[in-house]
């Protein structure tokens, strides 16, 4: 194999490839940027954006991304860039972009802050200690004895001795020549704030961390005149992790759109890159039975695009979470492989049982910047969230210092992890020896409850589960508790329902198929609390007059239901199947505003248009545990609106 295929794996072309060659290895978990070279591994090229942030460098870098998303192989990368391995990049845009004779190598102080978790410290040994003595470790590879007095002297010490140890000549500047540099020692440092994030319920440990991290920093930047390239990566960015108040020179480039895919996988690179393992995987889930055989790659990228994709910093570029990619290619099967990777941060979040994490589910969810950077470490926060993995920017709009982000939840992987989450901590009780099964009964009996249309044991289940809950949690959170509470479980196991799947004229809050039929439920909740936040009145909701509800419940026409106009005009209409007892005056206002929503948008696609009946499920919540429930069945006339009915379509519907 000659040198220029051996490469073409990391070459930016659409070149075939070859199916009867061996599958190369994906180096699952493999930080080791070198290993992809010696092994000939699929390597994504990100070295071209690494190139502009050496060329365009100024003063300190720093890069936030969530966990298990390429950071510390970034790290590795620039390691080896420092280190002078033109052999390693031949075939990268950075080889091509840089010649070999200007390349340099240069000495690099690589710190790795995971390394200090909370088993490292503790029983009399401080946090202190424990640094510096990694900081000796590190400076003895170079022939180097630190000043252990202090954290500050001992950073000190290390960079000013490791400088004056092995002076080098400028690298990657562009001119005919070298440049002599004073600026020649490297600091890479890898997840800043894990210390204090593997601490965070120890409030001693963590103001004892945040001293000598304060001082650490602080030091670094006392010698920032010896640093030829600073480059800091992390998950959070919070003002008490010291990086940003000591070393106040930063830049911070997560949010920055040219390099926000710099981590993480774009679906060209996936395309480009692992077209062999994508042509395998959907061969072995066609042999499974999971997908068709006249499937093709693009089918499966689309589901792999619903599974791993949607993460954005910029609010535009859109990258896939490459940790699950590789893992997804390895074994040819979706799973949880984020989530599943090592304990959430959001495991923390859900602990106190708080209306927090609902947050996540809001669809009008907006940021202003500055993001993150508040007084507290608080895992609360929005910010949290969205520095953590869980939430995404979806747009972007306005300018600095007033820019506006819109969040999201970026994919399948981390929406199903959430509610694997939630139902296991909201709905299984302390002490229960085996969750899994608790679950798979407490689901299907609701689920059961909805499908045979029956109002009074649905209604029995969601008071007895809602009662128990502290008053707190709903009135902070409001109808997105409900919608997620019900909607996770009722696909514990499996990826039913559909939550605020988008038609064509709305979201309903939920939608699932009757399992073994074509039949569909649409579900709309709505919820009053008893107690008003304040500046509310005790009511917002509107109770209908007589002839309203008479209209809502025994006519509902798009054209006088609800009180926004539809978005499409149909003939459907709404027939209730039983009408009970109504109970309550707001309770049957929230039942009817429930129906009148259904009725007033065109739920037609993609749900209408197929084999089957579609009923309605209005759920009222009042206070917590007064629930009711009500059904009806969606039909239609034949008018000269133009819109088929679903008897003229399927015939067997009925």
């Amino acid at each position: 194999m000659t040198e220029e295929t051996k490469h073409d794996h990391a070459k930016e072309t659409d070149g075939d490839i070859s199916q009867e060659d061996e599958l190369k290895p994906l180096l699952v978990g493999s930080s080791i940027f070198e290993d992809f070279i010696t092994e000939e591994a699929p390597l994504v090229d990100k070295t071209r954006l690494i190139f502009n942030l050496i060329k365009r460098y100024e003063r300190p870098y720093f890069l936030a991304r969530p966990r298990r998303f390429g950071k510390t192989f970034l790290l590795d990368t620039l390691h080896d860039i420092f280190m002078g391995k033109w052999n390693n990049f031949a075939n990268l845009a950075i080889g091509k972009l840089f010649p070999k004779e200007k390349w340099e190598s240069f000495p690099i102080i690589r710190i790795d802050m995971s390394s200090f978790g909370a088993e490292e410290y503790g029983n009399g040994v401080g946090f202190s200690t424990v640094l510096i003595s990694y900081l000796a470790g590190l400076a003895a590879d170079f022939g180097i004895e630190l000043d252990t007095t202090s954290i500050g002297n001992a950073v000190t010490s290390f960079i000013s001795r490791l400088s004056r140890a092995h002076g080098k000549f400028g690298f990657l500047k562009g001119n005919d020549k070298d440049v002599v540099n004073p600026k020649n020692v490297v600091l890479l440092i890898d997840e800043y704030d894990d210390p204090l994030l593997s601490n965070i319920n120890d409030q001693a440990k963590s103001q004892e961390i945040r001293l000598v991290l304060r001082r650490f920093y602080s030091a670094i930047k006392a010698n920032i005149k010896k640093l030829r390239f600073v480059f800091i990566t992390g998950i959070t960015r919070f003002r008490q992790l010291s990086l940003f108040s000591s070393l106040n020179t930063i830049k911070d480039i997560s949010f920055e759109q040219d390099f926000s895919t710099i981590c993480g996988f774009t679906e060209d690179e996936i395309s480009n890159v692992y077209a062999e393992h994508l042509e395998a995987a959907l061969a072995t889930l066609k042999t499974r039975g999971e997908f068709e055989q006249n499937s093709t790659v693009e089918d499966l990228m689309q589901k792999i695009k619903n599974w791993y994709d949607g993460y954005s910093w910029d609010g535009t570029r859109r990258v896939f979470n490459p940790d699950s990619i590789k893992m997804f290619l390895e074994s040819a099967g979706f799973s949880y492989y984020w989530y599943l990777s090592g304990t959430p941060l959001l495991t923390y979040l859900l602990m106190n049982k708080s209306s927090e994490p609902f947050k996540i589910f809001d669809k009008d969810l907006e940021i202003t910047t500055p993001l993150g950077l508040e007084d507290t470490i608080d895992i609360n926060s929005t910010s949290f969230l969205l520095y953590s993995g869980y939430l995404t920017v979806s747009d972007a709009s306005g300018n600095l210092p007033k820019k506006t982000y819109r969040l999201e939840i970026p994919n399948n992987e981390i929406k199903y992890a959430i509610e694997r989450e939630l139902t296991t901590k909201y709905f299984v009780p302390s002490g229960e020896a085996d969750p899994p099964s608790y679950l798979a009964g407490k689901k299907n009996s609701l689920l059961a409850a909805f499908c045979s249309l029956n109002e009074v044991e649905a209604e029995r289940r969601l008071s007895s589960e809602f009662s128990t809950y502290d008053r707190k949690l709903y009135e902070g959170g409001g109808e997105n508790i409900f919608h997620l509470l019900i909607g996770a479980l009722l696909k514990y196991g499996d990826d039913l329902p559909q939550s605020n799947h988008p038609s064509a004229g709305g979201m309903p809050d939920l939608v699932f198929p009757v399992p073994g039929g074509d039949d569909r439920i649409v579900i709309e909740i709505k919820y009053h609390k008893a107690v008003p936040r304040p500046g509310e009145a005790d009511s917002n909701i509107r109770q209908p007059s007589t002839s309203e509800r008479a209209r809502i419940l025994e006519d509902v026409g798009v054209k006088d239901a609800g009180s926004q106009p539809p978005a499409v005009v149909s003939d459907r209409k709404m027939s209730v199947l039983k009408e009970t007892e109504r109970v309550g005056h707001i309770l049957s206002g929230l039942i009817d505003k429930a129906f009148a929503q259904i009725a007033g948008q065109c739920y037609h696609l993609p749900y209408m248009e197929k084999e089957g009946k579609v009923y309605a499920a209005a759920v009222g919540v009042y206070d917590i545990a007064t629930v009711r429930v009500r059904f009806a069945e969606m039909v239609w006339e034949n008018t000269e609106s133009g819109v088929p009915s679903i008897n003229e379509l399927h015939p067997s519907a009925g």
